[in-house]
């Protein structure tokens, strides 16, 4: 309806604008976006007061939309025109061309449609007539206000309310470009002065509130609700659930349900509502309450989504008493896709996957291609049939339009990878690339490293005691760059996104050409950061203190960054290089760059990642480098690592985005990508990864649970395997250290060493049975990560597996301050004194039984055991450490 009136008022035809809106605020009397726009039709019909009418039942209806409020100030400012007029102020200028209330009027309609040039030009016509009224800035200020230039808006605006101080519709736009500028405490005290200045002007009162409540000013945000209510116009549903809200976060769940439990019959079914019923209830520990309440609205209407959600919200996730409230769901709206997925997840939880897949081809068969139900018949396959699962994308791929089918190539390459062919999922991703390569910006030229570098200027006192700090933020393609800005982005004001948008800053940092500009001179250190800084303003920012995430990153900026901005800080994402590369391939990059084939984009960013390493190893300029292997998509563990940098809490985001490859995950690819990661492990090592838990070859300490100086990370490694046979229903995975020795007395003693020809035997590192068919593999650091003091009791797992006891058991049964149940993986710890190396030998067996008959506290003798019989294939590889100086 919203795109109907639009185009009839584009066309200039009012009056069918008219007749669109008021049908549509007929259809959805209780929608505030359907008043909104029979006010502007009816602007536009030159029908002022009654838009103005229109316009106060929207805002009745959302009194905290700030968007309303913004057009009720343009419509003030029109229906100043009125005041007085004569028959000539409503000519057409096509009348009297030199009618210069009716190109104000004109201009004003225009912005109500939001076609701003049109009001420019109009404005620009208008000021030929009278160059110097302030009513000109007023328009001027709007505009800019509506095109998000809150800089230039507050500028005109504060002109013209210095030269007509109380006229209240100037004051209410100028509320809003300080709103634009997060300037809250100015916004506040503007709106307040037109509430002085104009009582009746009081749905201004919500903003107040919600901006009161913004600054953290709960008890003036409470004044201000209390004289609001008193107004017999604004005792309404929409300010009593914003009441509600001020109540709860008031800490007064009792008064905020005086407030909104009316409002469950006036305003069935807002989202809202039930929210803040949902926390009020749940504070005040009223579960049995907020069922009975919300069981009679759903008798009085039981086809409301949202109060269905409400309802399901009361019970425990997973729990019998959720089962009957969506049985009820599906009985009251059987075809309603969201009641079914609900039930699918469902089933899902209690292990009831068959009856899960049921509900999934339900879905699919209402509505073919629907994400939630193809998604789970594609898990259903993959746990059955993988190469199933990957025809039936394929087959989803080839109906798809057009435009859907780069998404669906990206899940195709995702589902061969876990149905075990990461060859074909290499395959399906680069031909993706390849395909939109051409779309996409080439990748940023690289300056090669000079001999040397100016010197670092020094901080002034003057730049000190201002405060300064710019930081640029830089995470090179694969990175999860992305990740950490989301995560910046929910605790800072001053993070700053722009330069992935339509519209970015024009200064060096985004633009291909600076690294030659500034070697070849025509562009100076001094300039680039003068530059950098004259558009900071226009970014709404008012000095250098800004989180810039950059486009690009080369050491050669650090020849203007190095003399001029030494007060900088460089804030550099990194994971594993060779995870990096893959990540690359497989979901694109946060700035589209183009990738041709995987050997132009292995040799850029080993280049690029080389000059991470030299600037991080030289120290060039003040820097982070923030790792974010182990981070996933948590946007909590991404708080608590931003708060650690930043040395203050940081709440955490709502989230940060879909999953990816787990850490370690390119090991999987290494027979398809090796050329690749050959180039990219040196400058991964530089970095301080690992090269790779590789056949026979050193283990890392970061997997070792003791070093030289006590205990060590003791991170599980890293673990993949392929080539699984056919009937595969589990696996085992055992990981054994066959050369300790068998003398306790001679171990860890200063005096002697352990002889290497002392006899030796097996002990136990990690034994985890019931590993799912569909699991190939175990990321680093996902089953330990730390030694705990007495044994780990629940380490994490694969969906379904079992962590069996690990021989520190026995070892430490003797020692009271360390004697307990070491469950999991606890990695190697061999005595310092001894002469032999130690081998670790980790092997992994494919079964025929989804599960082994294992007692509750079992070892990997009790595995052995109950495996017999059931093998079908079997995988090995061993590292090696030691804690002999002489050895190592």
């Amino acid at each position: 309806m919203q795109d109907q009136i639009l185009q009839a008022l584009r066309q200039n035809d009012a009056g069918q604008a008219v007749q669109l809106a008021q049908a549509w605020t007929r259809d959805e009397p209780g929608k505030a976006e359907a008043h909104r726009w029979l006010a502007l039709a009816l602007q536009q019909q030159g029908q002022a007061e009654a838009a103005m009418e229109a316009l106060q039942q929207a805002l009745q209806l959302a009194p905290d939309d700030a968007q309303l409020h913004l057009q009720h100030a343009g419509l003030l400012l029109a229906l100043r025109q009125f005041e007085g007029a004569d028959e000539a102020l409503l000519r057409t200028t096509g009348l009297d061309p030199n009618a210069f209330p009716a190109y104000l009027m004109q201009a004003h309609l225009a912005v109500g449609r939001n076609d701003f040039d049109e009001a420019q030009r109009l404005s620009t016509l208008a000021s030929r007539l009278e160059p110097d009224h302030p009513e000109l800035l007023t328009i001027d200020g709007m505009v800019a206000l509506r095109r998000g230039d809150a800089d230039r808006a507050l500028a005109l605006l504060s002109a013209a309310s210095q030269a007509l101080p109380d006229d209240t519709r100037v004051l209410y736009a100028l509320g809003f470009a300080y709103l634009g500028k997060d300037m809250l405490a100015f916004a506040e005290q503007a709106f307040r002065r037109v509430l002085a200045l104009n009582p009746k002007m009081s749905s201004l009162h919500g903003m107040v509130v919600q901006l009161a409540l913004r600054q953290g000013n709960v008890e003036a945000a409470a004044e201000a609700m209390q004289q609001a209510l008193q107004q017999p116009e604004l005792d309404v549903p929409p300010m009593r659930r914003l009441a509600g809200e001020l109540a709860l976060r008031s800490g007064q769940p009792l008064q905020a349900l005086e407030h909104l439990l009316p409002l469950l019959e006036s305003l069935q079914g807002d989202r809202q509502v039930l929210q803040l019923l949902l926390m009020s209830w749940q504070r005040l520990g009223r579960e049995d309450d907020a069922r009975a309440r919300l069981d009679d609205a759903l008798e009085s209407n039981d086809q409301l989504h949202d109060l269905w959600l409400a309802r399901l919200a009361v019970e425990d996730v997973g729990s019998a008493g959720a089962v009957a409230v969506v049985e009820r769901w599906m009985a009251a709206m059987p075809s309603h896709l969201p009641a079914l997925e609900a039930r699918m997840r469902l089933h899902d939880m209690a292990g009831e996957h068959e009856q899960g897949e049921a509900i999934a081809e339900r879905i699919t068969t209402l509505e073919p291609g629907r994400v939630s139900g193809e998604s789970r018949r594609v898990e259903g396959l993959l746990q059955r049939d993988p190469a199933a699962a990957v025809e039936r994308v394929q087959a989803l791929i080839a109906q798809a339009p057009e435009g859907h089918r780069a998404d669906l190539r990206t899940w195709l390459g995702e589902i061969q990878d876990r149905a075990g062919q990461p060859e074909e999922a290499l395959r399906t991703w680069m031909a993706l690339q390849t395909d939109q390569a051409s779309q996409r910006l080439p990748l940023p030229p690289q300056a090669k490293a000079p001999p040397s570098w100016p010197e670092m200027a020094s901080i002034d006192e003057a730049t000190r005691d201002s405060g300064s700090a710019p930081i640029f933020l830089w995470g090179a393609p694969g990175s999860g760059v992305e990740r950490v800005a989301t995560g910046l982005a929910a605790a800072s004001p001053v993070l700053r996104s722009d330069r992935y948008t339509a519209n970015p800053p024009d200064d060096a940092f985004q633009n291909y050409n600076t690294l030659q500009d500034l070697a070849s001179g025509v562009l100076s250190p001094e300039r680039l950061v003068e530059r950098w800084r004259e558009h900071l303003p226009a970014r709404g920012l008012e000095n250098d203190t800004v989180i810039d995430w950059l486009l690009w990153w080369d050491n050669a900026l650090l020849w203007a960054l190095r003399p001029q901005l030494p007060q900088g800080r460089l804030l550099l994402v990194l994971r594993d290089p060779r995870d990096m590369l893959l990540d690359w391939i497989a979901y694109g990059a946060a700035a589209p760059l183009a990738m041709t084939s995987m050997a132009e984009a292995s040799q850029w960013l080993v280049r690029s990642l080389t000059q991470i390493a030299a600037l991080h190893e030289e120290d060039l300029y003040p820097h982070v480098l923030l790792r974010i292997d182990d981070i996933g998509n948590d946007a909590h563990a991404m708080a608590d690592l931003l708060g650690r940098v930043f040395g203050r809490p940081m709440p955490p985001a709502a989230q940060l985005g879909a999953p990816r490859l787990p850490a370690g995950h390119w090991r999987r690819y290494r027979d398809v990508m090796g050329a690749a990661f050959a180039q990219l492990t040196p400058v991964a090592v530089r970095l301080g990864y690992p090269e790779d838990l590789v056949n026979g070859a050193p283990i890392d300490r970061e997997f070792a649970a003791g070093d030289a100086n006590g205990f060590a990370p003791d991170r599980n490694p890293h673990l993949a395997w392929s080539g699984v046979p056919d009937g595969t229903r589990s696996f085992l995975l055992v990981c054994v250290d066959p050369d300790v020795p068998t003398v306790p007395e001679t171990v860890g003693r200063d005096d002697m060493s352990v002889p290497r020809d002392q006899p030796r035997c097996d002990f136990v590192h990690w034994v985890m049975a019931d590993i799912p068919a569909s699991v190939q593999e175990i990321a680093a650091g996902s089953c330990s990560d730390g030694f705990v003091v007495k044994g780990k009791t629940a380490p994490a797992g694969p969906a379904g597996s079992r962590q069996g006891l690990n021989d520190f058991t026995g070892w430490f049964a003797g020692n009271p301050d360390m004697a307990g149940d070491y469950l999991g993986y606890d990695g190697p710890y061999p005595p310092f004194n001894d002469e032999r190396v130690h081998r670790y030998f980790f092997r992994v067996f494919a079964l025929d039984v989804a599960t082994l008959s294992l007692p509750g506290r079992f070892t990997a003798a009790d595995a052995y055991r109950a495996m017999h019989g059931h093998v079908l294939a079997e995988a090995a590889l061993h590292g090696t450490y030691t804690l002999n100086p002489a050895l190592a």
